[in-house]
């Protein structure tokens, strides 16, 4: 599980611990590298889960000169070291000490940022950690969702346990700590954890909806997919889960880092609504017309693999070390059997990988497993569906 040392956390922890004192549990730390106390803090917080009966892990994160150290960017690269390690243990499921304070909270900004009624549904108790791929196969439970801060705190000194308080949540320029700041006045906690629980209902209803048009109409290939014209047809209230469907689609196939908007992608399917192709988050949506059916084809955009003039750069090699898997372009995952291989973007006239040996193009024939995670990333992100198979 996460632990910063903070009361939400460790109080979690001991509650786990105590729970369930046969099982290991590994407490994964997070030193960001934002503050110069920040070693001191995560050491502090390795030693009271060690005394509580956890394995600490420390992970430090590095920050290359110009990265953007934003609260957006230190989230993202937090859970890609956390998916690291999940991955290196081999769990499945990260346990967070988010509160219903930090349900409000998250509600409260959301609401004030104009968020729709996904945003407004806030988070869940049980949802997919939210980098890719590094955290395809890794969810983020959230026991205490339901529980308040203050209950959390009360119950660690009850325990005679200590907690530290992080100096960022007393930072107004931070929009969490003000919202926090607003909660404590304004009294709206409770009523701000029921608009999370009737939204998250209603995007549960959505996502089921959006993965039947899914399965109804579309079929997967290696790297890419056929769209029936079932989702073309859809009206009324099922023209809005038609386009979730093909932003879905979008990002499964594109390979990008985030799903397309609901407003791109109505205009995405109002454009092959008129017979005309168009390309969104990295996919490239072809209208076949009613000749074929009134089939759209979903293909990766050639310039995401191989650069375009003026802006976006080739792919990258990547090199398979040998027995571990890697993804290629978000989209294809790669297993080498032995070493020296590498994957590498062909020409222009296709968008997957060739492998190269020794330096030289090669057929890895079956030196190199290869699986296709279109399918896998489209179910993922209408996960409110079903939930994970392992439940």
């Amino acid at each position: 599980m996460g632990v910063s040392g903070g009361g939400d956390s460790l109080a979690l922890l001991h509650l786990l611990a105590a729970a369930a004192p046969e099982r290991d549990i590994i407490a994964a730390i997070v030193d960001h590298g934002l503050r110069p106390e920040s070693a001191d803090e995560a050491a502090r917080a390795a030693d009271m889960a060690r005394d509580i009966g956890a394995e600490p892990a420390i992970l430090r994160l590095d920050w290359p000169d110009g990265e953007r150290r934003s609260q957006d960017a230190a989230r993202q690269a937090r859970h890609r070291a956390l998916a690291r390690l999940a991955e290196t243990h081999g769990a499945r499921v990260l346990c967070l000490g988010h509160t219903r304070d930090d349900q409000a909270e998250t509600v409260l900004m959301r609401r004030d940022a104009g968020s729709g009624a996904r945003g407004l549904a806030g988070m869940a108790a049980l949802s997919p950690s939210p980098v890719w791929p590094e955290g395809r196969d890794l969810w983020i439970a959230r026991p205490v969702l339901g529980v308040s801060r203050e209950a959390l705190r009360t119950h660690l000194r009850e325990a005679g346990l200590g907690w530290i308080e992080d100096p960022s949540n007393a930072m107004v320029k931070f929009a969490r700590v003000r919202a926090r700041a607003h909660l404590r006045d304004s009294g709206e906690t409770d009523r701000l954890v029921e608009i999370a629980a009737r939204h998250g209902e209603v995007a549960a209803a959505e996502d089921r909806e959006a993965l039947d048009a899914v399965v109804q109409n579309v079929r997967f290939g290696e790297g890419d997919a056929v769209a029936g014209p079932g989702l073309l047809a859809a009206s009324g209230a099922a023209r809005a889960l038609a386009a979730r469907a093909l932003a879905a689609l979008a990002l499964g196939v594109g390979g990008g880092a985030r799903e397309p908007g609901p407003a791109a992608a109505a205009r995405l399917l109002d454009r092959l609504g008129g017979g005309r192709s168009a390309t969104l988050g990295g996919a490239r949506f072809l209208a076949a017309g009613r000749a074929a059916g009134g089939k759209i084809r979903v293909t990766r955009d050639p310039g995401g693999v191989h650069g375009r003039r003026g802006g976006g750069r080739r792919l990258a090699a990547l090199p398979l070390p040998d027995g571990e898997t890697v993804v290629w372009d978000n989209r294809l995952a790669l297993r080498a059997g032995q070493a020296g291989w590498s994957a590498e973007a062909a020409d222009r006239r296709v968008t997957e990988p060739v492998f190269v040996h020794a330096g030289q193009a090669a057929d890895p024939g079956e030196a190199v497993a290869c699986r296709w995670l279109v399918e896998d990333r489209v179910r993922l992100l209408l996960w409110r569906a079903a939930g994970p198979g392992f439940c």
